[in-house]
């Protein structure tokens, strides 16, 4: 079957499939007429554990952003961004408020932030615009259950699933992080007494299943290794993208509005044709040596690990470029500023693999970002170390909003009035997900950046060491290969003793 018969072929069985599982595409509200206005709208798009280190438009060997190569040359392109966390709820926790995970407090997966940004976070500060929140990862929707005060339109992940299987958001509306906790521990993990109602959802979820294996037979003709997965629910990118193009037509403007997609996120399920771009291709990537903190992964592994996330970043560009092409043809990017960025990257060296270890190397948190300005005719390029909180001030001021002071960031370059004061600030990133809310730091990894220099910090680690701290000059040594902790102990102690005032500072309110 050719191509475009095949993809003819996919949409339609999702068309005709809808009633085996439930409503698709449902708006929480009504579809509004858009009114026009001075202000910009502004889109907010993510993709999940998408690393910078891994995108040919940041450089990378392969070739895996071609369409963002050719976007690039209208936007403003940041080279060295961060996140301050190594995973989801830290790394968004901070994306959405503007500070740093030891104020937000935001640790662990399922976890919320502390009680004040409740009402101090993106949403809250774009009270004038119609505020429409979209993540197909549960550990956001957690978050924007605790904002759900300042959003207006909040779609459910389900809603635009090609195949679902979970029950509690539907009838668990209004308590859906304990729901969807109890549901995952019902299906085998450690539930000892299974409620009516979760038995409900077992059965339930077994007639949906029956329903969706012929549509699933389908599916992976067009993805060999099946749909996106997460937890109960199956996605298509390009099906949701579609998704996302209406919704952006329907909604009133002037809107916000955030959009976090899984892929490049494991599993890793690129479609057919992207497949097998990368493999055998010859290409290796720099040997680094094992790390104590390591997963014990086999080098081998990695690599073919890599050329199938390599592969599935190609096909996430894809559908990025194709997004883009739909805007414009849709006219949205004639009045829209589009912020494209992640939450955190991924691990394919030294013997670790994705982000589930507390280490901070480039990899796992240095991610894209790129900033899309309507008529924008020419490309920009940043080379100044910024960070995720910096995101918040940096709407405001193009959009005309005061920064308020509990903000951490600062506006990016272009943006800040002074973009040259910048250089040579401090920022910082960190793993805190075994340290509890309200106690101080227990355990911890940091990373510190200033100027070109990167110091990380083993705080109470899991395991013997033989050094808890590592320096690396980004510039000469971008792999970070070489430790100069003791080579350049100045550079190290002046850098450890701002780190540890730092902590101190965040430990303060929780001491007894």
């Amino acid at each position: 079957m050719k191509d475009m018969d095949r993809r003819s072929f996919l949409k339609l069985a999702l068309l005709t499939s809808t009633s085996l599982f439930g409503p698709r595409m449902g708006l929480l509200k009504p579809p509004s007429i858009q009114s026009s206005g001075d202000k910009p709208n502004v889109l907010l798009l993510v993709f999940d554990a998408w690393s910078a280190r891994n995108n040919s438009v940041y450089g990378y060997s392969r070739t895996t952003t071609p369409n963002l190569e050719t976007l690039s040359q209208k936007a403003t392109v940041y080279h060295q961004h961060y996140s301050p966390g190594n995973f989801t709820k830290p790394g968004t926790g901070s994306l959405l408020s503007g500070v740093y995970p030891w104020r937000h407090r935001g640790f662990q997966g399922f976890s919320q932030l502390l009680q004040p940004y409740s009402n101090q976070n993106i949403f809250s500060l774009m009270d004038d615009y119609t505020r429409m929140a979209y993540s197909q990862n549960p550990l956001v929707n957690v978050l924007f259950e605790q904002f759900i005060n300042h959003i207006d339109d909040f779609t459910i992940p389900h809603q635009t699933a090609v195949v679902e299987s979970s029950y509690v958001d539907d009838v668990f509306r209004n308590d859906f992080i304990v729901a969807t906790k109890a549901e995952l521990e019902a299906i085998g993990f450690k539930a000892d007494d299974i409620s009516n109602t979760m038995l409900a959802s077992l059965i339930s979820r077994y007639f949906r299943n029956e329903q969706g294996r012929d549509l699933q037979k389908i599916i992976r003709q067009e993805y060999p290794k099946g749909p996106i997965s997460i937890a109960f629910m199956r996605f298509l990118l390009d099906d949701t993208i579609d998704w996302a193009i209406n919704k952006l037509k329907e909604i009133e403007t002037p809107f916000f509005s955030y959009m976090h997609f899984f892929p490049p996120h494991d599993p890793y399920r690129p479609r057919a044709d992207f497949l097998n771009m990368f493999k055998d291709d010859g290409w290796t990537p720099i040997k680094k040596p094992r790390h104590p903190l390591s997963g014990n992964k086999t080098q081998d592994f990695l690599n073919e690990e890599r050329q199938i996330y390599d592969a599935y970043i190609a096909f996430v560009d894809s559908e990025i470029g194709r997004m883009f092409a739909l805007m414009e043809k849709e006219n949205i990017l004639e009045n829209t500023i589009v912020i494209l960025t992640s939450d955190h990257g991924e691990m394919f060296e030294r013997g670790i693999f994705r982000h589930s270890t507390p280490t901070l190397f480039e990899s796992i948190i240095h991610i894209p970002l790129m900033i899309f300005e309507p008529g924008q005719t020419h490309r920009k390029d940043v080379y100044q170390t910024t960070v995720s909180i910096d995101i918040i001030p940096s709407i405001l001021k193009m959009v005309g909003k005061e920064i308020p002071a509990w903000l951490e960031g600062m506006p990016l370059p272009p943006y800040h009035d002074d973009p040259a004061s910048l250089s040579g600030r401090s920022i910082f990133a960190m793993d805190s997900r075994n340290n509890k809310t309200y106690q101080i730091y227990n355990e911890a990894t940091f990373a510190m950046f200033i100027e070109n220099f990167k110091l990380i910090h083993y705080y109470n680690p899991p395991i013997q060491m033989d050094s808890y701290y590592e320096l690396y000059d980004l510039k000469d040594d971008p792999e970070e290969l070489n430790n100069l902790y003791f080579s350049k102990k100045s550079v190290a102690d002046e850098m450890v003793d701002v780190l540890y005032k730092k902590i101190a500072e965040a430990d303060e309110p929780f001491r007894r």
